[in-house]
């Protein structure tokens, strides 16, 4: 009969292997157009299974008992980096496909078993030994010396791959946040509510990643070079935010709305990087004619207001406007120094001002006033409020009420 020793950390691991086998074909078969995306992150949320899966065959004593189970997977980490990536690339640009000049991301993973091939050929015993130094008990500074001289291969090569490993993820953490950091400055040209689009819960979940490898590499270095063991409750620090990141990376992953089907043309001079010149020189529009177009413009937003449309494009705007995204993108970014976002936005705060300051007004929740600002959530709305007018709509009441 197979008996199963189950400490709180093993039983944390096996919580959350329940929750990757629920999270991952959730991912996987997810019936939209950014697919693709979702199965990076399924693989992605996989992947982070491995380890606790490594952790909870550890600490049930299977390890120890079928030492082959040993390591196995361990190079599977290093996709890590590259598949949160791939994941953030395929979300953010449309024209973005898996091929052979993408592929190269995942030689590390290569490297990395074909340095771990020597643990997986060793004797039982030696796989055994490494095990039990997981769980060593305090040693003294005389014996701890000769320890790490006389580490286990597998212990040697696991701790330089593990620190090989969280400065391949650093470089993929910087990776990915410029990234974000690219998206974000792309669609502040093209729409004027970002909020379910920014990807910024992406970088949370980066952060995560990095959190989940500190906390292993000081357990890790804790082993290695204190002469106490890390406590059982220690122990289950990192399980329980390996937990976290693979419910945050499931809820949003499943949450995260199409963006292919509503991002500008690529080829839009609006839309690309670079400085201002070298974005417009090719759109042909004259300084007559830019201030013409910046004319019409203030007029439509003092008399039509389209502002106060939630979910207004660029394009939107230029049709009603009759003139091309690009003639207006330019005309915006060189009238009012601003991008497209900041510029509606900033037109719906003082809309939201002037209801504020309006006696008739004063009952209106602030809810129903962002609303009719134009603003699709009360949080949008606070934080644009607070960028615009460096105060909240609270405040803004309270300093007109003191004024009168």
């Amino acid at each position: 009969m197979l008996l199963i020793e189950m400490d709180a950390t093993a039983l944390c691991a096996l919580l959350g292997l329940s929750l990757v086998g629920f999270i991952a074909p959730l991912l996987w078969f997810q019936a939209r157009d950014n697919r693709r995306a979702s199965e990076y992150l399924a693989v992605f949320v996989l992947i982070v299974g491995v380890s606790l899966l490594q952790t909870f065959l550890l600490h049930s004593g299977l390890t120890r008992r079928y030492p082959w189970v040993s390591g196995l997977g361990q190079f599977l980490f290093f996709a890590l980096g590259p598949l949160l990536f791939l994941y953030t690339k395929t979300l953010t640009d449309r024209e973005f496909k898996f091929a052979g000049n993408v592929a190269w991301h995942f030689l590390p993973v290569l490297f990395s078993l074909l340095l771990y091939l020597p643990v997986y050929l060793q004797t039982t015993e030696a796989k055994q030994a490494a095990a039990e130094l997981y769980f060593a008990q305090r040693v003294s500074a005389e014996d701890q010396a000769y320890q790490l001289a006389a580490l286990p291969m597998a212990s040697k090569i696991y701790a330089i791959q593990f620190v090989a490993l969280m400065f391949h993820l650093g470089s993929y953490a910087v990776l990915v946040l410029w990234q974000l950091e690219k998206h974000r400055r792309r669609i502040e040209l093209v729409f004027s509510d970002i909020e379910l689009i920014n990807l910024n819960w992406l970088r949370w979940l980066n952060w995560l990643v990095l959190a989940v490898s500190l906390i292993s590499l000081v357990f890790l270095m804790l082993r290695l070079f204190s002469q106490d063991p890390v406590s059982s409750g220690g122990r289950v620090v990192p399980v329980l935010v390996m937990f976290l990141l693979i419910y945050y990376a499931g809820w949003m992953g499943v949450r995260q709305p199409q963006i292919y089907g509503t991002q500008a043309n690529s080829s839009d001079p609006g839309v690309e990087g670079g400085d201002s010149e070298s974005k417009y020189h090719n759109t042909g529009l004259s300084a007559a004619d830019a201030d013409k177009h910046w004319q019409r413009l203030q007029h439509a937003m003092d008399e039509e207001q389209p502002y106060l449309r939630s979910g207004l494009t660029i394009k939107q705007l230029a049709d009603t406007l009759g003139m091309s995204t690009a003639h207006l993108s330019q005309v915006i970014n060189s009238r009012a120094q601003v991008t497209f976002f900041d510029y509606i936005n900033s037109q719906r705060v003082a809309y939201a001002q002037r209801l504020l300051a309006n006696p008739d007004q004063k009952k209106r929740k602030v809810l129903d006033i962002a609303l009719s600002s134009g603003f699709s959530s009360e949080s949008s709305f606070y934080a644009q409020f607070r960028k615009h007018a460096q105060c909240t709509p609270s405040q803004y009441r309270r300093q007109l009420q003191t004024q009168r």
